[in-house]
């Protein structure tokens, strides 16, 4: 194919670099904008997201001093192209070939084996994302339309990844990363609504005093919501790493349920089938820390807003003993997760439901900064691969997921092929 050298532009020009430049002018030399880059993003994202992008930032650097002749240390932001993402993307898809020379070079006679597509993915990420950042920044002025292509043809390079059920798996650090988003209390607790003032009361200051005394109720009651919420979603996260259960097992769960003696619980799964799954220490520890505040906070709320004496006050009625009775049978009648919702009240105790715990999931992820889709069932896989990575043992893992067919257990044991080489190397040896 001709090119017709009238309408081409070079874009290594000297022309083209002075017009960027002009247009940033207070852009910075690459190698510095990926390192702000990386720390701007390092507040806000797990540190394998932070990691993914480092790598691929580096050999985008890499791609340029190589193939091209650019120095990452000298060269500005404000020149990249989005032609360089293309054929960095292009040169990491073919193995990275090695350049010739120290100047813009054709791919070399020896490529490398070729990138699997689910890397490249992430190094499109990467890719894709800093050269956004910099337009964000004012660092890069990228048309649009020349995004649009660059976007284009970065989608073709990516292909169709075709993802099996271990691509669902979370890292450990994206689940301890929920676990401190949970753990965390709010920087600044919602402030209730202001009482009103003197002039803008009928009665003067009668009402102003009670209305003072309704919101104070409001702020306490919200305290005890925030406080149960932060333990009954810690208490949450640890049952389903531990568990392997199903959202629908675990929030048909009640208090009755529980196994103290051997931490386990009862769940009713799929056709109606009973298993027992297992808790870990922090497990139980984080239910029975919920359960317990649960009792004493929801008695004290409902006793504020009664008027009586707070529940958690011991009895000293003649009937002390048959209301202790009474009272712990009404307990062990409680779901395990409960609501704590304003519209729950305080009253009675009621059930969580799945859909509320996918949302809690997805306001984790957001509170945490991370770039990821967690829902109940990918700790289930979590589970399984854990199960599976340090057993070996597949009749195990069935019985612990209440799995009816043992080939759909046996999906999640590809995730074991290094374990399996090792283990034919400890038999056989090398």
């Amino acid at each position: 194919m001709q090119i017709n050298m009238e309408n081409y532009t070079d874009p290594l020009s000297t022309e083209n670099f002075a017009e960027a430049e002009a247009e940033a002018p207070d852009a910075p030399v690459l190698a510095v904008a990926v390192s702000t880059f990386l720390a701007d993003i390092g507040a806000g994202h797990s540190p394998a997201t932070v990691k993914t992008y480092r790598v691929s930032l580096s050999r985008f650097q890499l791609y340029l001093q190589s193939q091209l002749g650019l120095d990452p240390a000298t060269l500005p932001v404000a020149r990249l192209q989005p032609d360089w993402a293309v054929g960095c993307v292009r040169w990491i898809a073919a193995g990275q070939p090695q350049a010739t020379t120290g100047q813009a070079a054709e791919p070399a006679a020896r490529p490398g084996p070729r990138t699997p597509k689910t890397t490249v993915a992430t190094y499109i990420a990467g890719l894709s994302r800093f050269y956004k950042w910099c337009a964000l920044e004012r660092w890069l002025v990228l048309p649009a339309d020349d995004y649009e292509r660059m976007a284009l043809r970065l989608k073709d390079l990516r292909g169709k990844v075709q993802r099996t059920i271990l691509d669902k798996v979370p890292a450990d650090d994206i689940l301890d990363a929920l676990l401190a988003e949970a753990r965390r209390p709010p920087e600044t607790p919602p402030a209730p609504t202001p009482a009103p003032t003197e002039a803008t009361t009928v009665t003067g200051a009668e009402k102003p005093a009670k209305f003072r005394g309704n919101v104070e109720k409001m702020a306490e009651s919200d305290a005890r919501r925030y406080q149960l919420l932060r333990l009954r979603n810690v208490a949450l996260l640890e049952t389903l790493k531990c568990t392997g259960a199903r959202v629908s097992e675990i929030t048909g769960l009640n208090r009755a349920d529980l196994d103290a003696t051997n931490r386990r619980a009862r769940v009713v799964g799929k056709g109606f089938k009973e298993r027992w799954v297992y808790f870990s220490p922090a497990a139980w520890e984080a239910i029975q820390l919920y359960l317990r505040s649960r009792t004493r906070l929801m008695g004290e709320a409902a006793a504020l807003k009664s008027g009586s004496p707070s529940l958690s006050a011991p009895l000293r009625s003649a009937k002390a003993g048959s209301r202790a009775r009474s009272q712990a049978a009404d307990l062990a009648g409680q779901p395990l997760f409960a609501r704590h919702d304003r519209g729950a009240g305080w009253k009675e105790v009621k059930p969580l439901l799945p859909h509320a715990v996918e949302t809690m999931l997805w306001e984790l992820v957001e509170g945490a900064g991370l770039e990821v889709k967690i829902t109940p069932h990918r700790f289930r896989h979590w589970f399984a691969t854990r199960m599976l990575s340090a057993t070996g043992d597949l009749a195990t893992t069935q019985d612990l997921l209440g799995h009816a067919n043992p080939a759909t257990t046996r999906i999640y044991a590809q995730v074991s092929e290094t374990n399996k080489q090792k283990a034919h190397r400890e038999v056989f040896g090398q």
